[in-house]
């Protein structure tokens, strides 16, 4: 009898050891398969970022006075007034110019650089200009066409004399911008800006 109960006591060791030898093989496998398909490339990042073609990171609202002069005889036909106006200046990045230097898998490390922050498009809105010191012409026949010419006048100025703290500024939320769009496809992966 007492045989019986050491056949018995071994057996179940042996049914406890296989089962964790069973246990130990299906976590072996679904570990193996989170490390090493949760592999990421750098062709998989570059493809997450290249979704839009800019990104915009912020937005400033200028308000301004400008004056316009145009060409052409004082009194006669020479356009020239002062205007004040409201302006929205987009400032961003070019994710064309993102280069993804290196992925490294074994600390989980995407190695990124952005380009510096551009002015990517300047609009006012016309329904601001408001006219001021207009001067008189007998023969200004072509107001709207001064306007114009004031808009994109002034939309080049706006472009050559940015504020440079909103360089800074748009440089780094595009740097938290790009770290959300790429942790969203790679989300174990942190994010080191070169």
């Amino acid at each position: 009898m007492k045989n019986d109960k050491t056949i018995t006591l071994s057996r179940n060791k042996l049914i406890v050891v296989a089962i964790l030898i069973i246990v130990g093989f299906i976590g072996g496998f679904f570990a193996s398969r989170m490390l090493f398909y949760s592999r990421v490339s750098a062709g998989e990042v570059k493809r997450i970022i290249r979704e839009s073609d800019e990104l915009t990171t912020i937005i400033i609202e200028t308000r301004g006075n400008s004056p316009y002069d145009d060409k052409g005889l004082p009194i006669l036909n020479k356009g020239s007034f002062s205007a004040s106006y409201v302006a929205e200046v987009r400032v961003g990045i070019n994710l064309s110019k993102v280069r993804v230097k290196r992925v490294d898998n074994v600390k989980k490390r995407i190695y990124v650089s952005i380009p510096k922050s551009k002015i990517q498009s300047v609009k006012i809105d016309p329904k601001t200009i408001k006219f001021s010191k207009k001067r008189f012409a007998l023969f200004n026949f072509d107001q709207r066409e001064d306007v114009i010419r004031f808009e994109k006048n002034l939309e080049k100025q706006l472009i050559k004399n940015p504020r440079k703290k909103d360089y800074k500024k748009a440089d780094k939320q595009a740097k938290v911008l790009i770290r959300g769009i790429i942790t969203s496809g790679a989300s174990r992966y942190e994010v080191v800006f070169i």
